[in-house]
């Protein structure tokens, strides 16, 4: 930081300072290390904890109130489970701390402040840490060898295939809706050039990621988010003009295809594979959908349909309530019969009426409701730019159609990703003192006292 952006940043309060280093650096590890992303994230935790700006702000907001309801209820149905089987008591403790501690968005969307700048600084540097993590478990050895290592499904260091598809997916939606901010973000035409250089690689090695990852519900997923977003900006295309318009669109196509084409043979063998499940339930004959193959290999699309009635059915036991935050796994454990066991059962609805019950689930929603409009408030009152409103959006989005045959909520990879982009589109709904000062807000303490008490 140089000018009068060190100027901004050494007249902050010193728990701002420290606790925005932690995130910046939480952001570059967050996928490369876990253990290094965990240390920078407690100079995010203890800073905001000891600011009496945060615990202010956080109260005049309606969506930490949810949170913090949430937070509650998943501990109480955690315990009320554990007194009903003590047996289950460590699942319940291990799962439901997990899923409190994805609150942690709060402290992210506080330090961001609803500031585009900081906002648009946290994307570059979780996009750079997230490939430096990925390149360091590419398989270089194979990259040279003259074999087609493109063709194999890979998750390059990530927990699963899955992870790594949909976090590739939300790099290219981003570097692509964001495209005319960072082309003009330097004037002159080396630097441009450079900066378009740099910018077509990273979409490159996106899209190549989402291929690789070999993930149907992420590129099914990615074709819907990217349809709808093509469709809400044909007015901006018309107001670009039409000329930059067709050369933009026609360039991104160009890649797509060139890259499908490079690509066809691993596109081709996971859309045909399982095809006699789909021919299955587009008929609707649904006795017939088996879990495994003839020589008992477990087939991805017939196991997730037996999943999701082994959910509803033991769902039926407490529909409100759920049977627990840690109720999937010991229920798998021992009542899961049709194929080998899993962790989880792939849909994060069901999971989530399993674990939590109508009551809960709703509570989450409630939630997201709330983040999404805030952004979108934000977004009419000019505080927010159109383009990084449908990404932080889109982004969202794209993990909860992913989300249908998913369970991502638990790992720590899948808590990052909704860190950076939960907090970013929830830090535009918090009333911080710039936000304030534009819409004539007065705060709701005494600002000199509290200024003095965070110095």
């Amino acid at each position: 930081m140089t000018g009068s952006t060190t100027s901004k940043f050494v007249d902050l309060p010193l728990t701002e300072r420290v606790a925005l280093i932690g995130l910046y650096a939480f952001l570059l590890f967050a996928w490369e290390g876990k253990g290094k992303a965990a240390i920078a994230f407690m100079l995010v935790l203890v800073p905001c904890l000891l600011d009496r700006r945060f615990w202010r702000d956080l109260r005049a907001s309606q969506t930490a109130w949810v949170v913090a309801l949430l937070l509650l209820y998943i501990l109480v149905r955690g315990v009320v489970a554990s007194m009903d089987n003590p047996e289950y008591f460590h699942y319940h403790l291990n799962d439901g701390w997990r899923l409190i501690l994805l609150g942690g968005f709060v402290f992210v969307g506080w330090l961001l402040k609803g500031d585009q700048r900081r906002v648009l600084l946290a994307l570059a540097i979780a996009l750079l840490g997230f490939w430096i993590g990925r390149f360091e478990h590419f398989p270089w050895s194979e990259a040279f060898s003259g074999a087609q290592w493109w063709g194999t499904r890979v998750n390059l260091g990530l927990p699963s295939e899955e992870a790594f598809g949909l976090y590739s997916a939300a790099a290219s939606l981003g570097l692509v809706l964001l495209a005319p901010r960072i082309w003009a973000a330097d004037g002159r035409t080396s630097r441009k050039s450079i900066i378009i250089l740099v910018w077509g690689v990273f979409l490159l090695i996106s899209v190549q990621g989402v291929i690789m990852s070999q993930t149907r519900s992420v590129w099914l997923s990615l074709t819907v988010v990217a349809f709808f977003l093509l469709l809400g900006n044909l007015h901006v295309w018309k107001r670009v003009g039409g000329l930059k318009s067709i050369v933009y669109l026609l360039g991104v196509t160009a890649l797509l295809i060139v890259l499908a084409y490079a690509n066809q043979g691993a596109i081709k063998k996971r859309f045909y594979t399982e095809m006699d499940t789909t021919r299955e339930l587009l008929s609707g004959n649904f006795d017939a959908i088996d879990a495994v193959d003839e020589q008992g290999r477990v087939k991805s699309i017939g196991v997730r349909y037996h999943m999701y009635l082994f959910a509803l059915d033991h769902w039926k036991e407490n529909p409100w309530f759920g049977l627990g935050p840690g109720i999937s796994k010991p229920l798998i454990k021992e009542h899961w019969v049709a194929s080998k066991t899993f962790n989880h059962l792939h849909n994060s609805y069901l999971e989530m009426m399993l674990r939590l019950g109508i009551v809960g689930t709703t509570l989450i929603f409630v939630m997201l409701a709330l983040i999404v409009y805030g952004g979108w408030r934000a977004y009419r009152e000019q505080r927010i730019d159109r383009d990084l409103f449908m990404f932080l959006v889109a982004a969202i989005t794209l993990h909860l159609l992913v989300c249908f045959t998913d369970f991502r909520m638990l790992h720590t990879d899948w808590r990052y990703y909704w860190f950076l982009v939960g907090g970013a589109l929830y830090s535009f709904s918090l009333l911080h003192p710039i936000v304030r000062a534009q819409r004539n807000i007065p705060p709701p303490h005494d600002n000199a006292k509290n200024e003095a008490g965070n110095n």
